[in-house]
């Protein structure tokens, strides 16, 4: 039976030409309906009815703290209409487009078809994991493989790649992850592309708030080089003589990484992980 799962006033435009971009005078205030098989846009001109298995990308655009005040947060859904691809913006204030964010990925999602490795390495040891067949579930804050949970505040980074499953070449989302102070790493498969790149989407986008503290902070070759070796077990005081430096030069170092969230009590924070993981090729350059 169908059900509705949202309801809400917001802003809304859609492009029904590819490239075309809306302008503000473009968007109307419309209602919101979310139900388990479609979403419902109603504005004064116009009514979309989008089933949700039309939809192969939702994207969420988040406007800086500054400018909340100001502007609004907004969402980007694209999908299938007559064979050609559409996009449907949607605006709206507080904590309203978060809410539906969750509840939409949830619909798309849940209930699809996964087959997994978790944890695939521990430690930086490979595991004999074997590829399970099971089915993705979504939770707040998390997804799920059957009954193990990922939190999604534990990703370190994502990313795509190609990999053998059940003898065949195909591309997955490989997924490091920090538990219990330990690195893992996760493969996860999904048959289907369109939600393999959603999960993507979702997955990014809890990712992607740590991401933007990571590049803001934008740190500089020896920054990045104190925190590789830090992330390689080396300890604050024996940087000096590791990395050939002056002790103050080091400290100097190290006191900007602190500033920047990146370490805290000589250890790596969360931002500090990240920030490895994303430029460790700049590291080794």
């Amino acid at each position: 039976m169908e059900k509705i799962v949202a309801d809400f006033m917001a802003k809304s435009a859609v492009s029904l030409e590819k490239g075309v971009k809306r302008k503000i005078e473009d968007f109307e205030k419309s209602r919101i309906i979310l139900s388990t098989k479609r979403l419902l846009i109603a504005s004064a001109s116009d009514r979309i009815v989008i089933p949700l298995s039309s939809i192969f990308d939702v994207r969420k655009i988040e406007v800086p703290d500054d400018l909340k005040d100001m502007l609004e947060d907004s969402m980007k859904i694209a999908f299938v209409k007559n064979g050609s691809p559409n996009i449907v913006v949607i605006k709206a204030k507080d904590d309203r487009l978060s809410k539906f964010f969750y509840l939409l990925m949830k619909l798309l999602l849940m209930g699809n078809p996964v087959i997994y490795k978790h944890p695939a390495i521990r430690g930086g040891i490979v595991l004999n994991t074997i590829w399970k067949n099971g089915k993705l579930g979504i939770a707040r804050g998390a997804i799920l493989l059957d009954q193990s949970k990922i939190k999604l505040s534990s990703v370190r980074d994502i990313k795509k790649e190609l990999r053998t499953v059940n003898s065949k070449k195909v591309e997955i989302l490989n997924v490091r992850l920090m538990e219990n102070g330990e690195a893992v790493v996760s493969y996860i498969y999904i048959p289907d592309k369109r939600v393999l790149n959603l999960l993507s989407r979702y997955v990014g986008f809890e990712f992607a708030d740590i991401l933007k503290k990571v590049e803001k902070a934008n740190l500089s070759k020896m920054e990045k080089q104190v925190l590789q070796a830090i992330y390689s077990g080396v300890t604050v005081e024996d940087l000096p003589a590791i990395m050939g430096m002056e002790a103050a030069d080091v400290h100097r170092i190290v006191y900007s990484l602190e500033q920047k969230g990146m370490l805290k009590n000589g250890r790596l924070t969360v931002y500090g992980e990240v920030a490895v993981s994303r430029y460790v090729e700049d590291i080794n350059v």
